[in-house]
């Protein structure tokens, strides 16, 4: 939504010529080749269960929680 509205007053500026060109013509057509992932083995997710591993107890906690609830990467970066 906000990018809507962004979008908008863009398209104003440009349509009253306060600006000269439209700085986001080039978004929404980017493309890029997607990574195949492939699920974790239980034995691997077991050992990165490990509290000791992480320096930070927010970096644990993400991860139990992407973990026992399955998120995908994207997922986990958008919390």
């Amino acid at each position: 939504m906000a990018y809507s509205v962004f979008r908008l007053v863009i398209r104003e500026a440009l349509f009253h010529e306060l600006i000269d060109r439209d700085p986001c013509a080039g978004i929404g057509q980017i493309s890029y080749e997607p990574k195949r992932r492939l699920a974790l083995a239980p034995a691997n997710i077991l050992s990165l269960l490990n509290p000791r591993l992480y320096d930070d107890p927010c970096h644990y906690e993400v991860t139990l929680c992407a973990a026992t609830k399955g998120l995908r990467a994207g997922e986990v970066r958008a919390l």
